[in-house]
């Protein structure tokens, strides 16, 4: 059995971040910052993506106000996000290889899943729509449906309530360490996170000590080395034993598709 099925063996429900976790769509926000920030005469700032992980889309736009004292409304901000992402994420926003599969392995196993995203309500129902896998969501939450977005764990807790389930019965997938944080807030539930980046590391190495109880937390570490290689970072935290181990996987193809 592939290392995603053994994580969620014994889940009752599966929430998913979307971005970065689900869909490969960090390059559009990238694109989009660089655009938008310059027909307002402005660079990229270099802390920019640090700044507003994990807030919400209503608190990025209040951020981007406040920080580049722009004109428009929070409101305006939003609806111009949404209009220049909105092709992006119908027509050119991928599924993360592996991701439909394991999809189809949950839903035709039982398991209810649900969305819990940092991004607008209408860019998560295009790509959901325009990938074919909308019907396999129970629930949606954007982190702008709850009081504080990640590291926050309003937007985990109320997915979970939505699907109608105990926090400690689901599974959390997220990919940045401000959701990874908020996730492990589902007291004895499973914690997992994906790693794409290795500058990554030093913000989990950092959060780790700080963590909320959890049975298991398990973090997958996706960095492509000049032999195409994954690591696999299991942490398994019981009480304050933290146990670590990495494995080395297959090729890089052939990881992906055993991941999920």
């Amino acid at each position: 059995m592939s290392e995603g099925k053994l994580i969620v063996k014994n889940a009752k429900g599966v929430i998913f971040d979307l971005d970065g976790t689900l869909v490969d769509s960090m390059n559009v926000w990238k694109e989009i910052d660089v655009s938008y920030l310059g027909k307002h005469g402005y660079d990229v700032p270099d802390d920019l993506h640090d700044e507003i992980e994990g807030m919400s889309f209503t608190e990025t736009a209040a951020y981007f106000k406040k920080r580049f004292c722009l004109k428009e409304t929070v409101d305006e901000i939003k609806d111009c996000w949404n209009q220049m992402a909105y092709e992006k994420y119908c027509h050119e926003v991928a599924l993360k290889p592996g991701a439909a599969p394991f999809l189809s392995y949950l839903h035709k196993n039982g398991c209810k899943i649900a969305i819990a995203s940092s991004n607008s309500r209408k860019l998560i129902q295009a790509v959901l729509e325009s990938q074919g896998i909308a019907s396999y969501f129970e629930a949606i939450v954007t982190s702008c449906d709850v009081k504080a977005g990640k590291p926050a764990p309003d937007v985990y807790l109320e997915a979970a309530k939505l699907l109608n389930l105990n926090p400690c019965d689901c599974v959390v997938f997220e990919d940045i360490p401000a959701g990874i944080m908020a996730g492990t807030v589902l007291a004895s539930g499973v914690m997992v996170g994906v790693l794409t980046q290795s500058s990554m590391l030093t913000s989990m190495s950092e959060m780790i000590s700080g963590l909320l109880p959890v049975s298991k937390m398990i973090i997958i570490v996706i960095i492509p080395t000049d032999k195409q290689r994954f690591f696999l970072l299991c942490c398994i935290k019981i009480g304050l034993f933290l146990a670590i181990h990495c494995l080395q996987l297959f090729s890089l193809k052939e990881s992906i598709s055993e991941s999920f």
